[in-house]
């Protein structure tokens, strides 16, 4: 499943979903969501991309709002952050006030210490 993953990121920054929807249909009928909630957090999150990159716009902010809803049920700070990031990116330009507040909700699930209050 691993491999399966990078490839799709490795499509995806490429800027491609050629082939993608074939991974995620063989991803989707391997993984449990019931047995294991990561995977299919990192399985939506993939989703997400291949949206943005098809530019779909609202339905990526629709899914990475429930990504992140999921990750909080779960405790899953990374899916959470990443999630976060993943909205700044998309509100950076058209809305940077938004894109910061959703920043500074990353700063309590990190262990990083933030160079800036």
């Amino acid at each position: 499943m691993t491999g399966k993953f990078l490839s799709l990121d490795k499509l995806f920054s490429k800027g491609s979903t050629e082939g993608a929807q074939e991974i995620i249909d063989w991803l989707v009928e391997r993984i449990d969501t019931a047995k294991n909630l990561r995977q299919h957090m990192a399985l939506e999150l993939s989703c997400t991309q291949m949206l943005l990159l098809d530019d779909q716009r609202q339905p990526a902010i629709d899914l990475f709002n429930t990504v992140k809803r999921l990750a909080t049920e779960i405790q899953d700070n990374q899916s959470l952050v990443q999630a976060n990031n993943s909205l700044a990116k998309i509100y950076l330009n058209d809305q940077p006030e938004k894109a910061l507040a959703i920043i500074k909700e990353n700063k309590p699930l990190n262990q990083i210490t933030y160079p800036w209050p």
